[in-house]
């Protein structure tokens, strides 16, 4: 193997879980790859992966480890010793987030089948006059039909990074279906102010609750992702006294 011994790698677990969360430096010999099996605990049963750990040495000879997982447990082919538990979170975000989606989209599709989804075409071109004076244009409205009242408002602002406004309105059909079969998702405005290139949001989630799970999802971190620095802006009202104006139907 890469010629690891226990003396060096004493530095990974020396001190119990602390010396290991986060960044630790340990001295290899060269550029190196260990071969580990690994195991994390999730919330309520337990997941096998094997995984490549790739360590490679920088011009004086030391690395930076990172552990990636969630209460794992690491066994190294070799001379080294098992590390203690840690607590990152970064390794089980991945497989939860893909399976949200794709439970998210298979809800999205069962709602278009049933036809309790409604797009409201005489709402594209409509003029939204937020509270800060700010206008957008509507270009697209969907409403999920049959469910109670929402109580929940999510708005966000961002201006997309390396797309035209028109290159954006394409790409926001992909997220749609998923963003359908959301949990308490009921209704949303796509925006744009062609004169800026700044897209908005207007959601209807049936619980505030709701609305701030989404501003913590992938969804959110996705989004920031593609913007331009420091453009993402969002707000979570809670609308269960009196709707918001977006949201009041016509008498």
């Amino acid at each position: 193997m890469c010629g690891i011994g226990r003396r060096q790698y004493a530095a990974l677990t020396d001190g119990g879980p602390q010396a290991i969360h986060g960044h630790r430096v340990v001295e290899v010999p060269a550029a190196c790859q260990l071969l580990c099996t690994c195991s994390w605990r999730g919330a309520s049963d337990r997941h096998n992966r094997r995984v490549a750990v790739s360590l490679r040495a920088s011009p004086n000879r030391s690395i930076r480890v990172r552990p990636d997982a969630l209460s794992f447990a690491i066994t190294c082919h070799g001379d080294v010793a098992a590390t203690s538990p840690t607590t990152n979170h970064t390794a089980s975000r991945p497989l939860a987030d893909s399976v949200g989606i794709l439970s998210a989209a298979l809800r999205g599709l069962a709602l278009l089948v049933s036809g309790r989804v409604r797009f409201v075409r005489d709402d594209i071109g409509r003029t939204l006059t937020m509270e800060d004076g700010e206008e957008f244009t509507v270009f697209r409205h969907a409403r999920v039909e049959g469910a109670a009242e929402p109580a929940g408002v999510f708005v966000v602002r961002f201006t997309p990074a390396h797309m035209s406004v028109r290159q954006n309105i394409r790409f926001s059909l992909l997220p749609v279906i998923p963003l359908l079969g959301q949990r308490g998702f009921r209704e949303k405005y796509w925006c744009v102010n062609a004169t800026n290139g700044m897209c908005q949001g207007v959601y209807a989630w049936q619980t505030v609750a709701d609305a701030d799970a989404y501003a913590h999802s992938v969804a959110l971190r996705f989004m920031t992702g593609r913007s331009l620095p420091g453009s993402v802006s969002h707000q979570i009202l809670d609308q269960s006294r009196e709707p918001y104006w977006a949201f009041r139907k016509e008498p």
